[in-house]
């Protein structure tokens, strides 16, 4: 297995785990002061801002599984690769963000993970995979 797959098959094991975490946080289960750098005010805010975060990453999964072939892709390699890109983009001011939280299990907790994201996404941006369709 190379390098990419490796880093696809972790970015689902990633993505997934954190749809799970945000389910966990809008069913209460899991306090949502420990997310959004405790900004959060209400429970009200809390759901919209859960409810955006599980759509991105369901959204950031899909791309996944559709660049790792896993699921039928219905955008072509250069969109998934540019949407690749992006979410990398993404995942690096995520970090920047997780580095002046003012949690500190935030802190701690998410910032390797989404510099772990940032280097995987990276990792699967710049390989060669799907390319010969890019012309």
């Amino acid at each position: 297995m190379n390098l990419s797959r490796s880093a696809e098959f972790l970015l689902v094991a990633i993505f997934s785990l954190l749809i799970i975490f945000h389910v966990l946080i809008i069913t209460s289960i899991t306090p949502y002061d420990i997310v959004w750098g405790s900004r959060l005010s209400s429970s009200q805010e809390m759901i919209v801002f859960e409810l955006i975060s599980l759509a991105l990453n369901v959204f950031f999964l899909s791309v996944i599984l559709m660049h790792a072939q896993i699921i039928r892709p219905i955008l072509s390699t250069k969109v998934l690769k540019i949407l690749i890109w992006v979410m990398m983009g993404l995942f690096i001011l995520n970090t920047l963000g997780n580095l002046v939280s003012e949690n500190d299990f935030e802190k701690l907790a998410f910032t390797p993970v989404t510099i772990l994201l940032s280097i995987a996404l990276y990792i699967v941006a710049k390989s060669k995979k799907g390319m010969s369709s890019l012309n």
